[in-house]
């Protein structure tokens, strides 16, 4: 995933510290709320099908003013990725 990353225009521009944080566990083992993006998977039923995908929060810091992420989409689903 990491590589997804690499020498892209979107992402050149990113600051040096830039934390992101992906985790499985049903009770967010990582604090996803504490950086920069959180990435929880969670797995939706739709029509009988399940779908995997993200809950995804963003602007979460412990820095001088520490600020809490932000739910910016519920469920972003696996094939986008």
């Amino acid at each position: 995933m990491a590589f997804a990353f690499l020498r892209q225009e979107l992402t050149d521009n990113l600051p040096r510290k830039f934390k992101i944080a992906f985790d499985g566990c049903r009770k967010d083992c990582i604090a996803g709320a504490i950086h920069d993006v959180g990435l929880r998977a969670v797995i939706r039923e739709e029509n009988g099908i399940q779908r995997r995908g993200f809950q995804m929060v963003v602007g979460g810091g412990l820095g001088p003013l520490p600020s809490e992420a932000q739910l910016l989409d519920e469920f972003v689903p696996v094939e986008i990725w």
